[in-house]
């Protein structure tokens, strides 16, 4: 009798774990309007060395999202900020590992969260029911990324590092339009398009471009 009822708590469990979303990061931008002429090496994004408050969020906190534990995000955030890169032609080339780049980009996650929960007054009895009745916002959802990417020469000096944050409060009714971590791919997308506009934007980088740029072609004729 016993081992029958560990068996059904166990079939319970495994069911019950298997209905939880897992959430991926994504970003959402189109192409951008000008190419680095640079060579660059992405390196995995960290998260922030400064001490996490009690209770601070990461990833997606709702009932049925499997829930992120500190730093198993991080490598899902560089994956996505390397597609982004790469499809929408923000360097001349860039990838995970890159012979004799021009170039190392590497990051600090300092916040990337989402809080998407019901009202306190839903979950009194009948709360839900009078939701349904009125048509009102029954969610409240709350998020915010915060990136640093630094961009090094080879031999570590920085060219320059590139701050992107984006967030927001707001009430919703929870449907196909309003998931779980789709607030926080919003503002990841936010925040990553404010890094590609600073890197654009750059003296800096553009200066080195060039002159990374004039060395490949020195390289290129002595081989010549």
């Amino acid at each position: 009798m016993r081992s029958s009822q560990i068996a059904y708590q166990f079939a319970v469990f495994i069911l019950l774990s298997g209905c939880a979303q897992h959430y991926t990061p994504k970003i959402s931008l189109g192409e951008s309007p000008d190419t680095i002429p640079l060579r660059v090496e992405l390196r995995s994004l960290k998260d922030s060395p400064e001490p996490k408050e009690p209770g601070q969020a990461y990833g997606v906190v709702a009932d049925d999202v499997k829930a992120s534990e500190p730093g198993e995000l991080s490598g899902p955030i560089t994956q996505a900020i390397l597609n982004d890169f790469r499809e929408n032609f923000v360097f001349q080339q860039i990838d995970s590992h890159v012979e004799n780049p021009d170039a190392i980009l590497t990051g600090t996650i300092n916040a990337f969260y989402e809080r998407y929960r019901p009202k306190g007054w839903t979950q009194v009895p009948g709360g839900k029911s009078l939701a349904k009745l009125m048509d009102v916002e029954t969610y409240t959802g709350t998020t915010e990324v915060d990136l640093d990417l630094t961009l090094r020469k080879p031999n570590g000096t920085r060219i320059g590092t590139y701050h992107g944050h984006a967030a927001k409060t707001d009430e919703f009714v929870p449907n196909k339009q309003n998931r779980p971590g789709d607030r926080l791919n919003w503002a990841f997308s936010k925040a990553i398009q404010e890094i590609r506009q600073a890197l654009l934007n750059d003296a800096n980088v553009k200066q080195y471009a060039k002159q990374a740029s004039s060395r490949r072609e020195g390289r290129q004729e002595q081989r010549q």
